[in-house]
């Protein structure tokens, strides 16, 4: 008898195992989709289909409990991508020195602006090899709430990171003088050209 109920436990842990197997990498090649800054800026959502050609997105962002507007366009759109909160705009920059017009999607080992992602475990080692942590799914964005165009170094920063299975949402951490604050920005149409 207990012969038979070891062959039993055995055999469905190999089944399970190897469903878990199947499962965990379906999920990692469905996961590991290329995200690009078009995923940002002209993939629409499922939810949301858009007729093309499209030059930009509308996204809903919710800042620490307070929903917002924010538009973000393709570099090659000539329009400037922006947050609109109480009918203003405030730019958004994309890096520390406002040349790049549209996300750029990096690791959570990239450093920018002197910073690594939220992901990065310093002595951390995984199971999955360095290609399933480098994953360029992080964006860094700078919005200038205070309207001070000449003056980037008080842009509020934002750190998020997309979601990977649906590409139609993304959230994260920023700061607001020196508090770190929730968010997260939800997909909910284009814009057309």
């Amino acid at each position: 008898m207990n012969l038979h109920l070891h062959l039993i436990k055995l055999l469905t842990a190999r089944m399970l195992g190897s469903f878990a197997f199947i499962m965990l990498a379906l999920c990692s090649l469905q996961a590991q989709a290329e995200i690009t800054a078009d995923t940002y800026t002209t993939k629409p959502s499922p939810n949301f289909p858009c007729t093309t050609p499209i030059i930009g997105m509308f996204y809903f962002l919710n800042l620490d409990g307070e929903w917002m507007g924010m538009h973000v366009y393709r570099a090659d759109s000539g329009k400037t991508s922006v947050v609109t909160r109480s009918k203003k705009e405030y730019p958004i920059r994309f890096d520390i020195q406002g040349v790049e017009k549209e996300p750029i999607p990096v690791t959570h080992l990239v450093e920018v602006d002197g910073r690594r992602g939220a992901g990065n475990i310093p002595g951390y080692t995984d199971d999955y090899g360095p290609e399933y942590w480098n994953y360029p799914h992080r964006i860094v964005f700078w919005v200038d709430f205070k309207e001070t165009p000449g003056h980037p170094a008080d842009d509020q920063r934002f750190e998020g990171y997309i979601m990977t299975q649906t590409e139609d949402a993304f959230a994260g951490i920023t700061w607001k003088d020196g508090v770190p604050r929730g968010f997260h920005a939800l997909k909910h149409g284009c814009f057309k050209s």
